[in-house]
């Protein structure tokens, strides 16, 4: 390289900024030598590099051995002769990355440029940069086979109701969801090996245990933390929940078919119980696997053969012990499994686009009941129905509540709907609905109240007249002050913004106690009554 002129220093340092200002994509410096000068974010996220750490060190050492000779050669001939390099590099997690080494002439001391792209003909996804499916085969394989002695903990992660993002915002605000969702794995998850990406919103991340620690409970409430995290997408903050299914190798599994039949086994589970929850792999899920194709057929059946039932489960003033209300839930009385909770099945009605059919007969048989429960003179306090994200959001759902009350001349005022924090998904769609609803004179309960990740600031603004508080924490009371102290805040908190404040899941005397010290409003759970059936509750109410 010709020698430089002091004046001509400051010019050639600008490009090399106005190239990392402008350049939309991953890039790094470094001498002729290989040592690293510089490096933007995008690289730095790309190749997981702390650059505090990292600064003048070798760039060779990020990338696999067989790959260090072209890297060399790479660098010795743009500084000779000028011209753009091209050379393919293998991360040492699996990854293959296409780099343009590019030589900027003018700069002093031999500088070289780098540019990084995702080669998408390797086996890469295209929009988030990770492996594909067809490559996790190969990732397992190679990993299990390195370090044999390791243990490794896997999670299959699909985002629960990710379709509603792109159905209330747009499929742009999806895919940077799914971009900053993979950049937080690849750069949070400790002792991460690699991330793929399975499907549309499923992924699949390894990390290694090594020695004692991180434990695998841990490994997993770090992968919870990292996808609950506030996601912001230009003037939109909101937040996602995941099921996650975990397995650890080689205890679940000894080979690449039999962890990943063990991770969608644990998947599966996680879906049936609801969702936004880790599960474990097992022995209990070898004997109980249920098929999906099998559950959606039969849930297909299940109206029309009338096996959905409702019960009811009364519920209470705290103080005084008198039967102020109802919450009603619906079970599947399937015929070979037993009795299936909503939490097993309404997720599968959602999927496969049940859940108008099985909403609509909940409403209605939920009216017709209640009507005959006031003719027997047995009832007539207000009753609960639970309304899921995706029937929340029907566009003709304000429409189907009031065809079913007018359908049995039922008063909009013995009728309350619930719904969680996670309606605020599309805070706009969420108040119009409210406040029809609330025009008409139905009551408004924000369910499971402290498991979800809602601004205050909404919740205060939505058209509500009850917080429920979710029975995990009222399971602690007694046993964690802390979480004592969090329902605490919330009765605080709802009776601030004049709120009636219900306690879910109440079954000892201590917990009653607790709640009555507080002031809690209502309680519901087996400490007064479990869920009944039609012809238990109307029993029960008539004794």
């Amino acid at each position: 390289m010709p020698n430089q002129s002091n004046e001509s220093r400051p010019f050639h340092k600008d490009l090399e900024s106005i190239l990392y200002a402008h350049v939309p994509l991953p890039m790094f410096t470094m001498d002729e030598e290989g040592a690293l000068l510089n490096m933007n974010e995008g690289a730095m996220e790309t190749l997981r590099v702390d650059w505090e750490q990292n600064q003048r060190s070798s760039v060779f050492q990020l990338f696999e051995p067989e790959c260090r000779e072209s890297l060399y050669l790479a660098l010795a001939t743009v500084n000779k002769i000028s011209q753009v390099e091209k050379v393919e590099l293998i991360k040492r997690n699996g990854e293959t990355f296409e780099t343009f080494c590019l030589s900027l002439q003018l700069l002093p001391d031999k500088q070289v440029i780098a540019f990084i792209a995702p080669l998408i003909d390797k086996g890469m996804d295209p929009l988030t940069g990770v492996p594909i499916r067809q490559e996790v085969p190969r990732l397992m394989e190679r990993t299990f086979q390195e370090n044999q002695a390791e243990t490794y903990v896997l999670f299959l992660i699909n985002l629960d109701r990710f379709k509603l993002v792109n159905d209330s915002l747009g499929e742009g605000y999806g895919d940077q969801v799914l971009q900053t969702l993979v950049r937080r794995l690849l750069w949070q998850l400790p002792n991460q090996q690699w991330i793929a990406r399975v499907s549309g919103d499923e992924f699949i991340a390894c990390a290694a245990i090594k020695g004692e620690l991180p434990k695998k409970e841990t490994l997993a409430t770090y992968i919870s933390s990292i996808i609950q995290q506030p996601f912001q997408v230009d003037e939109v903050q909101f937040t996602m929940t995941a099921s996650i299914g975990a397995a650890v190798y080689p205890m679940d599994g000894k080979s690449v078919e039999m962890i990943w039949n063990s991770l969608e086994r644990a998947l599966r589970h996680a879906k049936a119980r609801g969702g936004n929850c880790v599960s474990w792999f097992c022995q209990e899920l070898k004997d109980e696997w249920i098929h999906p194709f099998r559950l959606e057929n039969d849930l297909r059946r299940a109206v029309e053969n009338q096996e959905l039932e409702l019960y009811f489960q009364p519920i209470f003033e705290t103080t005084t012990g008198e039967h102020c209300g109802e919450e009603v839930l619906v079970r599947w009385n399937h015929p070979a499994l037993g009795v299936l909770g909503p939490n097993f099945f309404i997720p599968v009605a959602e999927e496969i686009g049940l859940i108008g059919v099985v909403g609509k007969w909940v409403l209605d048989e939920a009216c017709k009941q209640k009507a005959l429960l006031i003719e027997k003179e047995a009832s007539s306090v207000p009753m609960s129905v639970n309304l899921s994200l995706r029937q929340f959001l029907q566009p003709d759902i304000v429409d189907m509540i009031l065809d079913s009350l007018n359908k049995y001349g039922l008063d909009p005022s013995l009728l309350e709907v619930e719904v969680t924090e996670r309606i605020t998904i599309d805070m706009n769609r969420a108040m119009k609905v409210l406040q029809k609803l609330r025009a008409q004179g139905i009551r408004v309960s924000l369910d499971d109240f402290g498991t979800g990740y809602s601004s205050l600031q909404y919740i205060s603004q939505l058209p509500i007249q009850k917080l429920k508080i979710d029975k995990s924490f009222i399971a602690e009371i007694g046993v964690n002050s802390q979480v004592e102290a969090i329902i605490s805040m919330i009765i605080h908190l709802g009776h601030e913004l004049d709120l009636t404040v219900v306690a879910e899941g109440v079954e000892t005397e201590k917990q009653l106690s607790f709640l009555k010290e507080k002031k809690c409003d209502t309680v519901q759970g087996y400490y007064h009554a479990k869920p009944l059936t039609f012809s238990e509750f109307k029993k029960y109410l008539l004794s």
